[in-house]
């Protein structure tokens, strides 16, 4: 429902109503979803479209209302004396005063457009493909970014567990309630100390987090399907060779971020003196 609540925020993003905090979740977005971008690119345009109409002063009521009935009257008077030509006489003034009550049609046309793109997206909706329905619908990017600014300003990463439902549960209990192969609780448990486990519970499947620890260090391991999309917000992920191997890797603050795929899972891993760890930790995930 993610790509929902962006788009319905597009006209108040675009008139800057929205609180910098949700502004910035909606440009993210729009960095990494191509299919928003193509449903906020015809709402740009309208609205630029709309932007070079200036408003126009409304017109005198009572005014336009006399000025109305006059017509009307110079018709009765016409058609009652049986003068048909002075009826066509009058049809130029008839046209002056529709122009007058519309005033701006290039407004009306505007709106037009706007009416048409919405009607658009509606459609497409509806009646897309079942594969582009699901992505509309039940399919959204997991923002470890959210997980990343908590805990480098040393808070509770309370917006990540709300958005991701967070659920504390039992490690082994997890196993059964995802897609994808956990790494192995046995092999972990002979090295890491494995506590605060915790079903993250999305729109389209469950991922999985855990801390782990040796010793006051303590690493964060996140496991989710291949397939599902995934973003670290305003976090640039780099390719690093570690171990003769290749990494996603990051810096946040003190902590450091690597991610890899093993052949049923992507990996995650989050902590501080993380690099003095992987090699461990690659042996044990992989193993399993």
């Amino acid at each position: 429902m993610k790509h929902i609540r962006i788009r319905r925020s597009f006209s108040a993003y675009l008139d800057g109503e929205l609180d910098e905090a949700i502004a910035h979740r909606v440009r993210q977005h729009l960095i990494s979803c191509a299919a928003c971008r193509a449903v906020y690119k015809p709402v740009v345009q309208g609205a630029q479209m709309a932007s070079q109409f200036g408003p126009s002063p409304l017109p005198n009521s009572e005014q336009l209302w006399a000025q109305i009935r006059q017509r009307l009257d110079a018709v009765d008077r016409l058609w009652a004396a049986g003068k048909i030509g002075g009826v066509f006489a009058v049809i130029p003034q008839w046209a002056g005063t529709i122009l007058l009550v519309i005033r701006r049609p290039a407004i009306i046309g505007a709106f037009t457009i706007l009416l048409a793109v919405n009607l658009g997206v509606i459609y497409k909706i509806l009646y897309s493909p079942q594969a582009q329905m699901a992505e509309i619908m039940h399919h959204y990017d997991f923002d470890y970014g959210l997980y990343l600014d908590a805990i480098t300003r040393d808070v509770e990463p309370t917006q990540f567990d709300a958005l991701y439902s967070s659920e504390p549960v039992d490690y082994q209990a997890a196993g059964a309630s995802i897609s994808f192969d956990l790494a192995s609780y046995a092999l972990l448990s002979q090295e890491y100390h494995i506590s605060d486990a915790r079903l993250l519970m999305t729109a389209c499947c469950n991922s999985v987090q855990c801390s782990i620890s040796s010793g006051s260090n303590e690493i964060v391991l996140f496991q989710q399907p291949l397939d599902h999309p995934t973003t670290f917000g305003d976090y640039k992920l780099e390719r690093k060779l570690i171990g003769g191997r290749w990494f996603n890797v990051s810096e946040a603050g003190n902590y450091q971020v690597v991610s890899w795929m093993t052949t049923t899972s992507n990996v995650v891993l989050v902590g501080k003196s993380l690099y003095d760890e992987l090699p461990i930790l690659i042996a044990l995930i992989d193993a399993s």
